[in-house]
This record gives structure tokens, C-alpha cells and sequence, in this order.
């Protein structure tokens, strides 16, 4: 934890009283960075400007992450993904919705993120249709957290991507998988499997489902 709050100071000039409310919080580094910003100010009572600041850095993480992904030559198979959406979706408080567009190769082209509310993501198949349009993608990888922790899918989880599936085929794109991150483990559609990771610097556990190129 001390290296923890060495760090933090580095980057966000820590004061006295930021490094007793980190060390009185009990969180690690991935818990404090990635924790919901109204939950650290109001139940754990740190400072406004703290809370900003971690903020920021999750935001520039998150950005980094997906920054990497985008920059991959080609998306080899669920690994790949979880790999990076994992850093920004398996500590939110709250769902949110990531779509990855692809090229042809399977290369990431575009990427949306939808926000969400406590337990549920109200995702407009539109708004998909538009980007995936827009940026000539011919493949899509939806992936989307369960704050609570139950990592198999829901009804209305089964129920969109079947939907989505069917919609996209007639537009000849096609949704490769769709995957559903908890804290400690994923889902994939694809493989219709649940695997477990351990944190956020070791390689995602379990068997891979390759995602060919069309």
C-alpha cells in the first residue's frame, strides 16, 4: 500500500491529508483508480479535488487501454479483448456497453462506449447500425460489465445479442462475440464459456476461442 501511495504521489501531488484518507480507505491502487467517484467522495468521505484527480487518471488509463487496442494489427480471439476492456469495465459501479468495430482483418477501426445505470444498459441498436456504417467496419465485439458479479448472462443479455446478431447479418457485418466482464472473471458468447483472470498485469486464464478474419 505504501508503494501504492509513493506512486499516487508521483503522479497527483499528494497532500498530507490525501495520503491518510488513501491509507484509511483500505483500497488498493486498482480499487481507488477505478472505484465510482460519487462512492470514494461520499461514503469514504475523500476529498473533492482527490476525487477529481483519480478521475482524471482513470480516464487517461482507460484511454491508454483502448488506445493499445486500437493500435493492434489484428484481434486474434476473446483474449485479446478482455485483455484490454478488463482495465476499464471490472471495477465500475455501474454497466456500461463497449462496442469494438473492426475492419475486415479484424483490425479495431472504432470503438463507442455507453454509459449505463446501476444494474441495466439500454443500448440503441441504432446507434450501432450508424458507427458500424460509418466506419465501413465488417465485424463487431460487444462486451459489457455485471457489477454484481453474476457473470452468466441474462435473459435480456441472450435476447439482445441474438437480435443483434440477426440485425447486423443483413447489413453482411458480423458480431464476432459478446463479452460479459466481472470483477474476477468473463463470459464469452462465443465460446459459451466462463474463464477467470487474476489481475490486471497477468495474462486472462482459460481456453481462447480464435476469432477468424472474414
Amino acid at each position: 500500500m505504501e508503494k501504492c501511495v509513493y506512486l499516487l504521489d508521483e503522479i497527483l501531488s499528494l497532500n498530507g491529508s490525501d495520503v491518510k484518507a488513501i491509507m484509511d480507505s483500505g483500497l488498493n491502487a486498482q480499487e481507488l483508480i477505478f472505484s465510482d467517484g460519487d462512492y470514494l467522495q461520499e461514503c469514504l468521505k475523500l476529498d473533492k479535488s482527490l476525487v477529481s484527480r483519480l478521475s482524471s487518471l482513470k480516464h487517461l488509463i482507460a484511454e491508454i487501454s483502448l488506445q493499445e487496442l486500437r493500435n493492434k494489427v489484428v484481434i486474434k480471439g476473446t483474449k485479446d479483448v478482455v485483455k484490454y476492456l478488463e482495465v476499464t469495465l471490472r471495477t465500475l459501479s455501474v454497466e456500461h456497453f463497449v462496442v469494438l468495430f473492426l475492419n475486415k482483418g479484424n483490425a479495431v477501426i472504432d470503438y463507442v462506449d455507453v454509459g449505463g445505470a446501476y444494474d441495466n444498459v439500454q443500448v440503441d441498436y441504432r446507434l450501432i447500425i450508424k458507427r458500424a456504417l460509418v466506419s465501413e467496419a465488417a465485424n463487431i465485439i460487444c462486451a459489457h460489465n455485471h457489477p454484481s458479479g453474476n457473470v452468466p448472462p441474462s435473459i435480456q443479455d441472450k435476447a439482445f445479442t441474438t437480435s443483434l446478431k440477426k440485425i447486423l447479418g443483413y447489413l453482411n457485418i458480423r458480431l464476432l462475440d459478446h463479452i460479459i466482464i466481472t470483477a474476477d472473471s468473463y463470459y464469452s458468447f462465443v465460446s459459451r464459456k466462463r474463464a477467470k483472470y487474476h489481475s490486471l498485469t497477468d495474462e486472462v486464464s482459460g481456453s481462447d476461442d480464435a476469432i477468424k478474419s472474414k
